[in-house]
């Protein structure tokens, strides 16, 4: 493209050339000066002109973002006129033909050879009008030209935004593990984390000072107390040297005053007036003396510990940052098993409250039925207690009616009477007997529902009791391991202050230790940070030395990959303060959720005291309510024992009369039958002592058959009393057999549960294994998995990088062609301004010419011209194209990219949610299991074969035999929905090839149709 431009370009200067030497040649002396000025100007080198276009484009660059350059420094560019001005961009230069033929074209006058290249000239000279297809293209020019220094203004703006926008996001990427402008929440989010820990660090910081000031505190009092131990010391030992040394003579008077007032002392307390001695002062000295020796020696020692346990503090300040690490692991383990067992014992605690409010039911409505029962047997025997007197009373009666009278009448009357009564006696007897038999056998019946019950009740208050228990210890356990981490977290900062000399150390042991979760690698990478920042610099530092471009792209590309490490230790770090951050608020939630259960456990226990509390109240009402019931009962049997009293007195009063008026009777039916024969009285006697025989006789009959029946009656009682009582002992006996039983059957449940438990220990064993190699497995694919979203993220990166640097690439390209593409424009306006100018010139020349040249080969040659420029313009709209469509071909690659990174990450969610789903699933019907193992005691255990499913999840029922049907009911239908569901959702081969053994277990594959679910698989 270049050369055809040069080509072109070469071959108009050599035309202007011969034009001029043949202009110097043929014109008049007042038109020669102006040839060569138009000459000089136009054959000089676009590379020696000034650039004016070069300081306008690096003021354009050198131009804000926000405000675009003035329009004024780009019209002296775009101002295409007669002038001499420079070109914009710089172009090659000519040929040196035409330099030569610029620099002879002075000295043409003076050769002989003129003529002949005026008439070279004069053939080789171009047709007097322009075409109309020049034509029509230079109007297109001329319409392009205004638009054409918008466009250029606006690229420039945008270009100098670009390369701000670049610079910025370079200086994101060094300092920030943020990537581009276009995450602004991100931004935010890292500001505040910023904030978080400069807040977090500021807490740290007083309270360490605070701790520090307290220990300097101690530490001042503690030396205070030891110089005042010690200057005590000094005036004892002074006082004891004093006392030591005094002179003989003068004893008395010359002593100090300590020793006046001790002496008034002893004289006080002994009120004697003997002399003092120093003998008895010396051991009380000495004594102070040892005391205050002993003391200045326990603070040495005390001051001794305290440097020591300072010493051990540092020590065990390390230790404690590692204890807290497993502490916390601890936590994570208790919280898990808290919030199962919390689960499990709200699960059973609500099962226990259900059975007990039941039973509490059913007690409460047998008591109430047996009360009854009671009430109605009590009654029954006090109606049975009532018939018996009245019968005892009217066989009284029928006796004194006996011996009393010997008439017919009344003894017919009192029998007929008294056979009504023994009926109506009879029958409530059978009814009683019946009632008491019902109420006998209710009673039993009652009496064993309410045992049932109170030992139904046993068992729930002992259940209750050991989820109490057993909640109680979890809350002890996890209240001992939050103390544990309490007392790490108040231990651990308790660092000297001697250790905030070298604050470097320490950062780089607090990371360290942080970054020994993460795992080996990410402590090699830390350690290998300072070596290679160290060799960043080593790399940077020789600035005087000159190296070749493949060292420095070599350089440039070890310093872009560790740039690329540091900024992914960076992303590590901040992980890893955002887990810590994460384990704190967890911490939290813990704690509030501790608060919330124990304030759970006191209104459980409120609402217990409060429900024993309902339950007393209502059992006294009741108690109440049953006094009241039995008080009426009693008054309403009074009153008929008064009724009956009345009655009774009133029949008594009857017959009393009538033996009265039959008293009164006698003796006139005696006076009026004595008048009478004597014979008739006499046979009359006799039939009547006959009938009064033959009445007596019937009515003894009638008692002894009464008195039989009623001892058979007795009898019976006594047979049924005894019967009853043999049931009772039976009864006995069959309830001491069935107790001694549930004993035997308990120790056997016993000793079922032991083997059971033991069974399901060791089931759980190998379940704990199979899930342990599973979960290893898991594990291994979620590792390779993670490794796989890591390569993709770095050929992300990568593929990022390279596209950038093609993009960058492009736009260089782009530039450079649109620079060409200005030259072009710029010198195909000269060219045209130039052409129109010698085309004028050449017409003039024309008419003073003779000959001028064929119209077919100026023809020719201005198509030829016409088809370069076409040409090169079509070339530069093909470079334009090719870069453009690149570009575009770029921002494809990007985006399929960034959606395979997209959905990459979502197959990684959704593998981890079927991850923990699974899981869960897993977890549950393991429950399901334990429980129907715990219900079916009997029942035999079915085999359990596990497999190895898509992510380390284990299947969650056991494979077992066709023949056994308790499987097909078994099927957890939800989890094989999930499992279709995630089969047909994979459009992966491997997944679903993964996921084939789990469809396996659960619809009971043989190995030939797992082979052909693989190959139906392959064959997609």
């Amino acid at each position: 493209m270049f050369q055809g431009f040069q080509r072109i370009k070469g071959a108009i200067d050599q035309r202007i050339a011969e034009e001029q030497a043949k202009q110097r040649s043929s014109a008049s002396p007042s038109r020669t000066p102006s040839a060569p000025r138009r000459s000089s100007s136009r054959n000089l080198s676009p590379s020696k002109r000034p650039g004016k276009a070069k300081d306008a484009d690096n003021g354009s660059k050198a131009a804000p973002t926000g405000k675009g350059p003035d329009p004024s420094t780009f019209e002296t560019d775009f101002v295409i006129g007669e002038d001499d001005e420079p070109s914009r961009a710089a172009t090659p230069r000519p040929k040196e033909k035409t330099d030569a033929a610029a620099a002879t074209s002075p000295e043409a006058k003076e050769k002989p050879e003129d003529g002949e290249a005026a008439m070279e000239d004069e053939k080789n000279t171009p047709p007097l009008e322009i075409p109309p297809e020049v034509q029509t293209r230079l109007r297109k020019l001329d319409k392009l030209e205004p638009k054409y220094s918008e466009l250029l203004r606006s690229y420039r703006i945008a270009h100098a935004r670009v390369t701000a926008i670049e610079a910025f996001e370079a200086s994101l990427r060094e300092n920030t593990p943020l990537t581009s402008i276009s995450e602004p929440a991100a931004f935010v989010e890292y500001l505040g984390q910023l904030n978080v820990k400069s807040d977090m660090l500021m807490e740290e910081l007083k309270r360490v000072s605070k701790e520090r000031d307290e220990l300097n505190k101690k530490f001042d009092e503690s030396e205070r107390s030891a110089k005042e131990s010690q200057e005590e010391l000094r005036k004892l030992q002074e006082q004891a040297k004093a006392t030591n040394d005094p002179p003989k003579d003068d004893s008395t008077t010359q002593t100090d005053p300590g020793i006046d007032t001790a002496i008034k002392e002893t004289e006080t307390t002994d009120d004697s007036e003997e002399f003092f001695s120093y003998d008895n002062e010396l051991p009380r000295l000495q004594s102070q003396l040892q005391e205050n020796e002993e003391k200045a020696a326990k603070l040495e020692e005390e001051n001794k510990s305290l440097k020591s346990e300072l010493s051990v503090a540092q020590e065990s300040a390390e230790s404690f940052m590692k204890n807290l690490e497993t502490a916390t692991n601890d936590l994570h383990s208790l919280k898990d098993t808290h919030a199962k067992s919390l689960k499990q014992a709200e699960a059973q605690h609500e099962q226990h409250d259900s059975t007990v409010a039941d039973f509490k039911n059913k007690l409460q409505t047998a008591e109430r039925e047996l009360a009854q029962s009671k009430e109605k047997h009590s009654q029954h025997d006090k109606t049975i207690a009532e018939l018996k007197e009245k019968v005892e009373s009217t066989s009284r009666e029928l006796e004194e009616l006996h011996a009393t009278r010997g008439e017919e009448l009344v003894e017919n009357h009192g029998q007929e009477t008294l056979r009504d009564q023994v009926e109506k006696l009879e029958s409530d007897l059978t009814e009683l007997r019946e009632t008491q038999a019902k109420s006998v056998k209710r009673n039993d019946t009652l009496n064993n529902l309410v045992n049932s019950l109170r030992e139904q009740l046993k068992t729930a208050e002992a259940k209750r009791d050991t989820t109490l228990t057993e909640l109680e210890r979890t809350k002890k356990e996890l209240d001992t391991a939050m103390n544990a981490k309490e007392t790490v977290k108040i231990d651990a900062p308790t660092e000297p202050p001697t250790s905030t000399v070298k604050p470097n150390e320490t950062a780089s042991k607090k990371k360290n230790r942080k970054k020994k979760k993460g795992g080996k690698a990410a402590d090699a990478s830390t350690e290998a940070t300072p070596s290679e920042a160290g060799s960043v610099n080593g790399l940077l530092s020789p600035r005087d030395a000159e190296f070749s471009p493949s060292q420095l792209q070599a350089d440039l590309d070890e310093v872009a990959d560790k740039e690329s490490s540091i900024e992914s230790l960076k992303g590590r770090l901040e992980t890893l303060r955002h887990d810590l951050l994460d384990f704190g608020q967890e911490h939290t939630e813990a704690k509030d959720k501790i608060k919330e259960l124990q304030a759970e456990k006191a209104a459980l226990q409120e609402r217990m005291t409060a429900l024993e509390k309902e339950i007393a109240e209502l059992h006294r009402k009741t108690l109440f309510a049953e006094f009241e019931e039995l008080k009426a009962k009693a008054d309403t049997l009074q009153i008929d024992l008064s009724v009956a009293e009345q009655l009774a007195a009133s029949r008594f009063k009857d017959l009393t009369d009538m033996r009265d008026i039959l008293q009164k009777a006698q003796p006139e039916l005696l006076d009026e039958l004595s008048t009478k024969t004597g014979e008739l009285r006499r046979l009359e006697i006799y039939k009547s002592q006959v009938s009064e025989k033959e009445g007596d006789i019937r009515n003894l009959n009638e008692k002894t058959n009464q008195r039989k029946d009623v001892i058979e009656h007795r009898d019976r009682l006594a047979k049924d009393l005894t019967k009853a009582q043999d049931d009772l002992k039976a009864s006995r006996n069959a309830a001491r057999d069935l107790e001694q039983e549930v004993s035997k059957l308990t120790r056997e449940a016993e000793s079922l549960r032991d083997e059971i438990q033991l069974n399901m220990q060791d089931q759980t064993q190998e379940m704990g294994t199979q899930m342990k190699e599973e979960l290893a497995d898991a594990h291994r694919l979620l590792s390779e998995r993670s490794r796989e979203a890591e390569t993709m993220r770095r050929l992300l990166a990568d593929a990022q990088g390279r596209a950038e640097a093609r993009v960058r690439e492009m736009q260089e390209r782009l530039d450079v062609a649109v620079e060409e593409r200005d030259r072009a424009e710029e010198q195909a306006n000269t060219f045209s301004r130039r052409r129109a100018r010698e085309l004028e010139d050449l017409k003039q020349n024309a008419r003073d010419a003779e000959r001028a040249l064929a119209p077919e080969t100026e023809a020719a040659e201005a198509n030829e011209e016409v088809a370069e420029l076409r040409l090169t313009t079509s070339q530069l709209r093909d470079t334009l194209d090719e870069s453009e469509r690149q570009a575009r071909d770029l921002d494809k690659e990007k985006a399929d990219l960034r959606r395979a990174f997209d959905e990459t990450q979502t197959r990684l969610e959704k593998l981890q949610k079927s991850s923990k789903t699974m899981a869960d699933e897993l977890k549950q019907i393991q429950a399901a299991k334990g429980r129907a193992l715990e219900s079916n005691v009997h029942s035999s255990r079915s085999s359990t074969e596990s497999s190895r499913s898509r992510i380390a999840s284990p299947t969650p029922k056991g494979r077992a035999p066709s023949g056994q049907p308790g499987d097909a009911s078994g099927i957890d239908y939800v989890y094989l929905k999930n499992v279709l569901l995630q089969f047909l959702e994979q459009r992966d081969k491997k997944y679903q090839q993964q996921l084939i053994p789990v469809l396996g277990m659960l619809l009971h594959f043989d190995k030939k149709d797992e082979q052909k679910w693989m190959a139906a698989i392959s064959a997609k």
